[in-house]
């Protein structure tokens, strides 16, 4: 399996809050002599093979068609479609021990465009690259993971890992939404008309989604290996005034620029809330600091 690099975080979550844009990177398959410890790794630092242990080596590059389109399997997986195969190794070499690879935005060099290492990981198996042997990466032997348990939805996942290792463009819908939830949310949810149930006019009167621009949110900074980005600003609900009770369990994120209530939007990201009760003269609010995303 491979994890995502420290340097793509901060700016995956950045551009899901419209901060900053995250463009398709055009990618490359470096091989590695040994990935690492943790997701830190720059193109500097990423312990490639070098051409004096590998007479003739060259970055791999990655073509979309190369790549299957993410699915939902035990979280988010990507995978390569078709084989990618590297020079075949000159003469003079060191026989290098092969362990693992990054997926990088840079053809060669030390100078990431912009990112530089996006994922990494190791191979089930080593490999060692004598003279004249063309080592090639199988179809399905590359894994881009992203897991849904920690408060991203399935169409967020699927969005991510394809967009972050060159497959396809996503482009959020805009600001984001913030919407209360009467049952509790679940990481299958995609999309909000259909997979949350928010507070009716005979609960809680007045009640719609509030929108939380960009600038509601902090730049993402990496913290202890986990990316996070945190309101910045109060984000204040209509107050209730009439129905009944709301008991509120968790929230949602909706993108798109118009869904302030009604089936428009996906959720992107969601969470559990301690239960807390809407009646009347009630005005729920998230205060500063009081949304936390987060991403690893």
């Amino acid at each position: 399996m491979a994890g995502l690099s420290q340097a793509l975080t901060p700016k995956i979550l950045d551009h899901t809050t419209s901060k900053a844009v995250f463009s398709l990177p055009t990618v490359y398959l470096a091989l590695l002599v040994s990935p690492g410890a943790s997701g830190t790794s720059t193109l500097s630092t990423m312990n490639e093979v070098s051409t004096g242990a590998y007479p003739n080596y060259a970055r791999a590059a990655v073509s979309t068609s190369a790549l299957a389109s993410a699915i939902i399997s035990g979280g988010g997986l990507g995978t390569n479609s078709l084989a990618i195969t590297f020079p075949v190794c000159g003469g003079g070499g060191s026989s290098p021990v092969i362990t693992g690879y990054a997926l990088v935005d840079a053809a060669s060099g030390t100078t990431a465009n912009p990112t530089g290492v996006l994922w990494y990981g190791t191979f089930s198996s080593s490999m060692t690259v004598n003279s004249g042997n063309q080592p090639s990466i199988p179809a399905s032997n590359l894994n881009f993971s992203l897991t849904t348990s920690g408060g991203s939805s399935n169409f967020l996942v699927e969005k991510l890992i394809d967009l972050t290792d060159g497959k396809a463009t996503y482009t959020p819908g805009g600001a984001l939404y913030a919407a209360l939830v009467t049952g509790s949310p679940a990481a299958s949810q995609i999309n909000a008309a259909t997979d949350i149930i928010e507070p009716s006019s005979g609960q809680y009167t007045g009640y719609t989604r509030v929108q939380i621009p960009s600038a509601s949110w902090s730049s993402a900074v990496v913290s202890t290996g986990v990316a996070g980005t945190t309101l910045t600003a109060t984000v204040t609900f209509p107050t209730c005034t009439g129905g009944g009770t709301a008991t509120i369990t968790g929230f949602a994120l909706i993108d798109g620029g118009s869904t302030a209530s009604g089936s428009g939007g996906n959720i992107l990201y969601w969470g559990t809330l301690t239960s807390q009760t809407i009646s009347i003269n009630t005005t729920p609010y998230f205060n500063i600091g009081g949304l936390t995303i987060n991403l690893q």
